[in-house]
């Protein structure tokens, strides 16, 4: 704020070495001590900064990482992919990040999976003269979203191979898959009825008595038992398809099966 009678600022700039003092303590806090990898490399990709996690992510402290080749902990099958792109960057003309993974090995063995975002540095006359990164260990998230993917693609695999149709839902009644002879038997494309109550196959009064709230309080009160009644579901077309009891017990989310009886 100024002061009228010296036309002064009452709070003056603090000296330069409180600049400093300051910046050290950012540094400290936001770079030093981040559970992150922060690195300085130069056009070689020899490391010139390297951040404290380098203990934890690559298993080595800072003083040892400096001077020597980024490329020394990457994974050898992920080496030539990162040597390619690293080539290409250096010449690189936009300012934008970089994003890209690759896998890193601990000095213990392990394999850490690493996302980068990457920057490049230019000097004076625009050059490129290094990068500055930081690289996040994404491990356990992607070990997580595989076993999703593996996961998922065993489960569809498991109701498609169903000759009799069949579905999963969730606490809910919400149809989550359904197998390919869903078609056949109610008439409506897996794809219809995904995300769709249960009781959408199921006529009336059935389909009144297993909506949403009557699923919650059978699931309060014990096992699941909103399919195990002998009910009559409809097929798209209008007709309906006798049924005998279904999900009999079962939690949610496992599969529901429905019998085709003929009369």
């Amino acid at each position: 704020m100024a002061n009228a009678s010296t036309g002064t600022c009452e709070d003056e700039r603090p000296p330069q070495s409180a600049d400093r003092d300051l910046w050290r303590a950012l540094r400290l806090l936001l770079i030093e001590d981040s559970i992150d990898l922060h690195t300085l490399v130069d056009c070689e990709g020899r490391f010139e900064f390297v951040n404290r996690a380098s203990e934890a992510i690559l298993g080595v402290p800072p003083e040892e990482c400096i001077g020597r080749l980024a490329f020394d902990w990457v994974h050898p099958d992920d080496q030539d992919l990162t040597r390619r792109a690293f080539a290409s960057w250096l010449s690189t003309t936009s300012r934008l990040p970089i994003s890209f993974e690759n896998r890193q090995v601990h000095a213990s063995g392990a394999v850490r999976e690493l996302s980068w975002t990457i920057y490049a540095r230019h000097g004076e006359g625009g050059e490129i003269i290094g990068f500055a990164s930081t690289a996040r260990d994404v491990t356990d998230r992607r070990r997580i979203e595989r076993a999703l993917v593996e996961s998922e693609a065993l489960h569809r695999a498991l109701l498609d191979g169903l000759l009799e149709p069949a579905v999963t839902i969730d606490e809910k009644g919400i149809i989550q898959h359904c197998s390919e002879s869903v078609e056949t038997v109610f008439g409506y494309r897996p794809d219809e009825l995904v995300g769709r109550n249960i009781s959408m196959l199921m006529p009336e009064p059935h389909r009144g008595q297993h909506d949403g709230a009557r699923l919650d309080r059978d699931r309060l009160e014990g096992p699941l038992q909103l399919l195990s009644l002998g009910a009559v579901g409809p097929q798209a077309e209008g007709g309906a398809v006798p049924q005998h009891g279904l999900g009999d017990g079962s939690p949610p989310g496992l599969p529901a099966q429905r019998r085709e009886l003929v009369p």
